[in-house]
C-alpha cells in the first residue's frame, strides 16, 4: 500500500520512467553548478532561512527581527525538520522527491480508475499518456525549484481522487481529508479548491468529514494569524502583499474590483491563462450536459470554481510556470474525468483509444508544453543562481563577515549569521510599509541602512526607480551574463561613507579570483 493505494504495475512503471528522468535532471543541474546542489530559484533559501531561525526562536530571515517572507503557512515549519536533521540546503529536495513520486503514482492510478490507462489497451498510447501526466504535473522540474509547489500539486491530485470516489459513493479516506486541510496551508490559492470540495462532500453526505476538515483548517489558520499578530506582523505574508498582482494593484489604485478585473484580463492574455479559460468553459458546458450523472456536478463545480478563482485572483503566469502548475494539472484531470465513464471497465468502451489519443494531443499541445520548457531550462536556471546569488552568499559568508543590504534575500540570508536588510520588503516589514505608502525614498533608504549599521549594499540598480542615496559609493559590479530566474544580470556593490573602503576593496580583489569563469567582477578602485 502507498498512501492508501495498492501496488499497480502500470503506475509503478510510469513512476520508474519519472525517476530515471528526474535523476538525469538532478545530475545535469549538479554538473552545471560545478558539483553544487543549487535550485533553479533563489526563493527556497528564504524559506530555509526562516526555518533555521524558527529553530533559533524567531520567525524571519534574521535572528533578531521578525518578518513573514514565506508565502506558505506550512513550508518553513516543515523545513525545520530537515534543518534539525542537518540536511541544510538539501532539505527541500529531500522533501520534494517523495512528493513528486507520489504525485506521478497517484495521478496515473486515478486515470487508470477512470478507465483511460490499462494494461489491456495499446501500451504505447497508455504509457504516452502516463508521460504526459508527468509533464502536466511538472513532476520533473518543479522539485528542483526547492519550493512547496510539488506538495501542493500532490494535495490537488489527492483531493480530486477522493472527491471522485465520494461522488461514486465510496468513502474518500483519511489521505483525502489530510490533503483537503493541507492544500491551503501549503499555498493560499489552494483555499478555493479545498473550500469548494468541503461544500461538495457535505452535499454528497460526508458531513462529518466536511465539518472536521473545515474546523481543522479554520483552527490552524487562526493559530497562524494570532502568531503573526503576536510578532507584530500582518496576517497575510509580506510575499503575498508585495507579489500578488491583485493586492499590488488594489493598493496602488484603491479599488479591489478593478484589481481583480485587471488580473483576469492580464491572465487570459497569456497562453496558459487562455487555456484555463477555455478549460473552464468546457467543464461548465460538460457539467450541464451530463444530467444523467447527478453526482458528477459535485466534481465539476469545485474544478470550475477553482479555475475561476485563479484567473480572478491568482498570480500572473510567469516565474517558471510554478504558480499555475496546480491549476493547469487540475484542469487537465478535469477534462480526463469528463472523457471517462465513471469507473466503467475500459474493455467495455470501444472508443477508449480515440479518447486516449485526444487526451494525448491536448496534454502535449496545450498543458505540457510550458513544463517541457521548465525541464530544459532548469539546469541553466540553477547555473544562474550559482553564478550570482551563491557567489554573493560566498562573499558575505567567507570574506565580508558583516551586515549587508540586498534586494534578493534568499541565498545571502541563508546560513549567514550577520544581519541582512531586505531593501525590497519581503524580509523587512519596515521597508514594506514604507514602500506601501510611497515613502521609501533615498532618504528613508539611507536612514534604514544607518540604523542597522550596514556598510555594504549589493543590489540590482534598475529595481530602484527612485534612485539610490547620493552618498553611497559604487565600488564594484558583478556581471553574470544571461539569467533565467534572477532579477538581473548585474549586481552593483555600494558602500556607505562609514565603510572602510580599502578593506572592502581588498576583500573584493580576493573574491574576484574565486569566481566561476563566466562571472566578471569589475572593481572601481578610483571611484
Amino acid at each position: 500500500m502507498f498512501l492508501g493505494y495498492r501496488f499497480d504495475a502500470v503506475a509503478a512503471k510510469i513512476t520508474l520512467i519519472w525517476a530515471l528522468g528526474f535523476v538525469l535532471l538532478v545530475i545535469t543541474s549538479f554538473w552545471y553548478c560545478d558539483n553544487h546542489l543549487i535550485y533553479s530559484l533563489d526563493d527556497p533559501y528564504i524559506h530555509l532561512a526562516v526555518a533555521r531561525n524558527i529553530l533559533l526562536g524567531n520567525y524571519g530571515v534574521n535572528v533578531h527581527e521578525a518578518s513573514s517572507p514565506s508565502s506558505s503557512v506550512l513550508w518553513p515549519w516543515i523545513l525545520t525538520f530537515t534543518e534539525f536533521l542537518g540536511l541544510k540546503s538539501a532539505g527541500p529536495l529531500f522533501l520534494n522527491i517523495p512528493a513528486a513520486l507520489a504525485t506521478v503514482y497517484v495521478t496515473v492510478r486515478l486515470v487508470e480508475k477512470l478507465g483511460l490507462i490499462n494494461q489491456k489497451t495499446d501500451p504505447i498510447v497508455s504509457y504516452g499518456l502516463g508521460i504526459i501526466l508527468i509533464l502536466v504535473t511538472s513532476a520533473l522540474a518543479l522539485p528542483m525549484t526547492g519550493m512547496e509547489h510539488s506538495w501542493h500539486v500532490l494535495t490537488v491530485v489527492l483531493i480530486l481522487d477522493g472527491l471522485i470516489s465520494a461522488s461514486h459513493g465510496r468513502s474518500p479516506g483519511w489521505v483525502f481529508l489530510a490533503a483537503l486541510v493541507a492544500a491551503p496551508l501549503l499555498r493560499f490559492e489552494g483555499g478555493a479548491l479545498s473550500l469548494s470540495v468541503i461544500v461538495s462532500i457535505w452535499f454528497l453526505g460526508y458531513r462529518r468529514a466536511a465539518l472536521g476538515a473545515a474546523l481543522t483548517l479554520g483552527f490552524v489558520l487562526t493559530v497562524y494569524a494570532f502568531y503573526m499578530v503576536h510578532l507584530g506582523l500582518p496576517i497575510v505574508p509580506s510575499s503575498v502583499l508585495t507579489k500578488s498582482a491583485v493586492v499590488v494593484y488594489a493598493v496602488e489604485n484603491y479599488h479591489l474590483a478593478w484589481a481583480i478585473l485587471y488580473n483576469f484580463s492580464s491572465g487570459i492574455h497569456t497562453e496558459r491563462g487562455l487555456i484555463l479559460l477555455v478549460s473552464m468553459i468546457y467543464l461548465l458546458f460538460t457539467a450541464f450536459k451530463q444530467k444523467d450523472r447527478k453526482n458528477s456536478a459535485y466534481v465539476y463545480i469545485p474544478l470550475i470554481f477553482s479555475i475561476l478563482a485563479h484567473l480572478l485572483m491568482g498570480d500572473n503566469f510567469n516565474w517558471e510556470f510554478r504558480y499555475e502548475v496546480y491549476i493547469t494539472a487540475l484542469a487537465f484531470l478535469g477534462i480526463i474525468f469528463s472523457f471517462s465513464s465513471g469507473y466503467k471497465p475500459p474493455e467495455q468502451d470501444k472508443s477508449l483509444l480515440a479518447r486516449q489519443l485526444i487526451l494525448l494531443g491536448l496534454g502535449l499541445l496545450l498543458f505540457a508544453g510550458s513544463n517541457v520548457i521548465s525541464i530544459l531550462v532548469t539546469p541553466q536556471a540553477a547555473r544562474g543562481i550559482y553564478k550570482q546569488q551563491y557567489q554573493m552568499h560566498r562573499f558575505v559568508r567567507d570574506y565580508y563577515h558583516s551586515a549587508v543590504a540586498v534586494n534578493d534575500i534568499g541565498l545571502v540570508s541563508y546560513g549567514n549569521d550577520n544581519f541582512v536588510l531586505d531593501l525590497w520588503g519581503l524580509g523587512s516589514e519596515r521597508v514594506r510599509l514604507l514602500s506601501l505608502f510611497g515613502k521609501f525614498d533615498q532618504e528613508a533608504m539611507a536612514k534604514l541602512v544607518d540604523d542597522h549599521e550596514v556598510r555594504l549594499i549589493m543590489v540590482y540598480e534598475k529595481w530602484f526607480r527612485q534612485g539610490l542615496p547620493k552618498n553611497w559609493l559604487k565600488i564594484a559590479q558583478l556581471r553574470t551574463g544571461r539569467q533565467i530566474t534572477s532579477g538581473g544580470t548585474d549586481v552593483s556593490f555600494f558602500i556607505t561613507p562609514k565603510a572602510d573602503k580599502a578593506s572592502v576593496l581588498n576583500m573584493l580583489r580576493e573574491f574576484a579570483s574565486s569566481l566561476p569563469k563566466e562571472d566578471k567582477l569589475i572593481i572601481f578602485e578610483r571611484s
